[in-house]
């Protein structure tokens, strides 16, 4: 629901805005949920899970848009395959630390 609607003000102001938002967005709800911790209810983790898909969709597409038009035609595949590693990496670099900041708090 949000994409559509970053992307019709990213078509008129441009990116900052939306993305701007999309960072305000992620960083509440992550800070939220690593202050709250140990009082939350799974109802409090899925509206602060909803605040937080809110901004990485609200942000996600718009950051695919902008980089790709920073690049020539000839090279939007490879900025794709580039875009689409990096977000691979950092997703399995998340868990691993995740994983490990778990391990020690056992």
């Amino acid at each position: 629901m949000t994409a559509p609607l970053a992307g019709r003000v990213y078509d008129r102001v441009g990116a900052t805005i939306p993305l701007l938002f999309s960072s305000i967005m992620v960083c509440v709800a992550l800070t939220l949920l690593w202050v709250f911790t140990d009082s939350l209810t799974v109802v409090g983790i899925a509206g602060l899970y909803v605040v937080l898909r809110l901004g990485f969709n609200s942000g996600f597409g718009v950051a695919i848009s902008d980089g790709s038009m920073q690049v020539s035609g000839t090279q939007k595949s490879d900025q794709n395959s580039l875009f689409s590693m990096m977000q691979q990496y950092a997703g399995s670099l998340g868990t691993s630390v995740m994983s490990q900041s778990s391990r020690r708090l056992r």
